[in-house]
Parts: structure tokens; C-alpha cells; sequence
């Protein structure tokens, strides 16, 4: 029923039983500590939050190579790729994806290229 197997069952009911409910959640991860001070947080999120050509980047959305550049740079704190994408997240930034079509593109001519494509890929087989 909960998608896990019986015996972890049995464990989060002993666990409950001994501390409680509180048994169940996520224990308290201490971590590394930040690089970046909480005044220093709190004015890159700012930056973030505002464009990077505000920034003095010629770009017009943040990256995780352009944040991990920006960082450095101004903090001089060197963080890996993969933690660029968390912090972004912690900012409050979602990641941007491409259009699957372009905006402009017209129903009718798209659809009338695929009916032209079916049939001169039909006719070669």
C-alpha cells in the first residue's frame, strides 16, 4: 500500500512508538558550511534576481557557467558546476527550457511540410 516493503513498514512503526512521529522525518544534516556569508546570499539572490546584463553580462539569462564566473569573481569562492544548479534553485530560479516550436510558427505550413515529408519519404521506400 505505501510502496515500500513490509519490513520498512515494520521499522517506521517501532521507530514512531519509541520517539514519536517526529521519528520519521529527515534528521538534522549539518553539511559543509557556506562559503558565502548571509549578507553575501542575500545580495547575490538580489543580483539574481535581476538580469545579468544589470550585472555588466552580455547575456540575457543566468546560467549555471555565468553564476559559478559571477561568484567567483565577485566572492572569490569557487563552487563546482553541479552546485551552480542549487543554488540557483535556492534563489528561487527555475531552469529554462527551449520552445519546442518557435512562437511564430504558422499551424497550416507546419502541418502542410509534414503531409509534403510523409510523402517524399514514402515514395524513396
Amino acid at each position: 500500500m505505501l510502496g515500500v516493503p513490509a519490513q520498512t513498514g515494520y521499522n517506521w512503526l517501532e521507530a514512531v512508538a519509541e520517539r514519536g512521529p517526529v521519528a520519521l522525518g529527515d534528521a538534522p544534516k549539518s553539511g559543509r558550511p557556506s562559503r558565502l556569508s548571509a549578507d553575501q546570499w542575500m545580495e547575490l539572490t538580489a543580483t539574481l534576481h535581476a538580469s545579468p546584463s544589470e550585472a555588466g553580462y552580455g547575456t540575457p539569462a543566468w546560467s549555471p557557467e555565468l553564476l559559478r564566473s559571477h561568484i567567483f569573481d565577485t566572492y572569490g569562492s569557487e563552487y563546482s558546476h553541479a552546485h551552480m544548479h542549487r543554488l540557483l534553485e535556492k534563489a528561487g530560479l527555475s531552469r529554462q527550457t527551449a520552445r519546442p516550436s518557435h512562437y511564430k510558427v504558422d499551424p497550416a505550413e507546419k502541418q502542410r511540410w509534414r503531409d509534403e515529408f510523409k510523402k517524399v519519404v514514402g515514395a524513396e521506400g
